[in-house]
């Protein structure tokens, strides 16, 4: 498929995503999908290439789906007024998504380390490449 027309199918995507956007209810599940769609977009040209930084968005993006279903339900089975301070103060929510953010750095971390050896002949430097094995099996236990 030539690269023209898989960069206008995704300009297509996107702008799909953007009305779809428009029947999100509520505004903190309206933040977390433009928050996770800019990352997603960004993600490959400009923050991948950055240790650690590529782990955390990829783990965040995953991280944020419980909160995005909950704050969507919670709006749309309850008033608006007060919604956003009842998910601030929602501990099992925050450790839900908590839990999720470490298991998947972990994950993330585990799968750069069975990349180590490509990754260093292309000098991408992933943490297992620039810190070592043992550093990011640790780090990820």
């Amino acid at each position: 498929v030539p690269l023209v027309v898989v960069k206008r199918c995704l300009s297509y995507l996107y702008a799909t995503l953007l009305v779809s956007l428009a029947f999100v209810p509520g505004i903190p599940a309206r933040l977390a999908v433009v928050t996770g769609s800019l990352l997603t977009f960004w993600y490959t040209q400009h923050l991948k290439p950055i240790t650690w930084l590529k782990n955390v968005v990829c783990a965040g993006i995953i991280a944020l789906s419980p909160f995005t279903s909950y704050t969507a339900a919670a709006m749309m089975s309850s008033s608006s007024s007060g919604l956003f301070m009842n998910v601030l103060q929602d501990t099992k929510l925050w450790a839900l998504t908590g839990s999720l953010f470490c298991g998947f750095i972990a994950r993330e971390l585990l799968m750069d380390m069975r990349d180590t050896n490509d990754d260093s002949l292309h000098n991408i430097l992933t943490v297992p490449v620039k810190h070592g094995r043992r550093f990011a099996s640790r780090t990820a236990l």
